[in-house]
């Protein structure tokens, strides 16, 4: 499942407070329209509220990258693994989206078509 779904999405696996779903899925908004400091601005509220919410660390990195989706992520010319916001991610993340963070690395490794 795309780390790039709303939070309420049910594939969401990791579970976070009203307020804080909020906060998210406004960044995750900002990024689709590509209103990239918005989004890291947004980002680092989320993480001001919950400093190991892996969305918002994953979310911040997209803004940074100035990418807009998943796939975008995918296409940045430099191993987005090494990117220390993509550690701290990693490193908060749990169940699917970690599956999913694990993924993206390999994939953007490997140059694989995202499944």
């Amino acid at each position: 499942d795309p780390i790039d779904a709303p939070v309420d999405d049910p594939r969401a696996s990791e579970p976070v407070s009203d307020e804080l779903r909020t906060v998210l899925n406004s960044a995750l908004s900002a990024l689709k329209g590509r209103w990239f400091d918005e989004a890291e601005r947004r980002a680092k509220v989320a993480l001001s509220m919950d400093p190991t919410c892996a969305r918002a660390h994953v979310y911040e990195l997209m803004a940074v990258l100035r990418a807009s989706s998943e796939e975008e992520l995918l296409d940045h010319p430099s191993p987005i693994e090494r990117h220390p916001l993509f550690q701290r991610a990693l490193s908060f993340a749990r169940g699917e989206d970690r599956q999913r963070l694990l993924a993206i690395a390999a994939i953007q490794r490997s140059g694989d078509p995202i499944v």
